[in-house]
């Protein structure tokens, strides 16, 4: 599924009670890791390495227009590549992203 569009949703009807907002997305104040659902002692601030099944986990923010709609979450690598792109769309740097992406290929 897209992110924007869960992002939307979330933003829309507010069911934030489900904590799993897509396969290997977390809200971070669960302190779980994406990948095997095992626990962190406490809620994560930045990339930390999973105790059980050592993937890195990664922190980011969603996509937001206000700040009220501000979500912290937990996320694997991929996920986190999908936000920083969606990012860079919202920003308007896209474009720059690919180009410092191919450059390093």
């Amino acid at each position: 599924m897209n992110i924007i569009r869960i992002i939307k949703s979330l933003l829309s009807n507010s069911n934030l009670g489900n904590t799993s907002l897509e396969e290997g997305m977390l809200l971070l104040e669960d302190a779980k890791c994406p990948y095997c659902h095992s626990n962190f002692e406490k809620p994560l601030s930045r990339k930390k390495a999973c105790p059980v099944c050592r993937q890195d986990v990664f922190v980011r923010t969603l996509p937001f227009k206000n700040e009220k709609d501000r979500i912290r979450v937990a996320v694997t690598e991929q996920k986190a590549k999908n936000i920083d792109i969606a990012w860079a769309k919202e920003k308007g740097a896209y474009d720059e992203m690919q180009t410092r992406w191919t450059s390093r290929a």
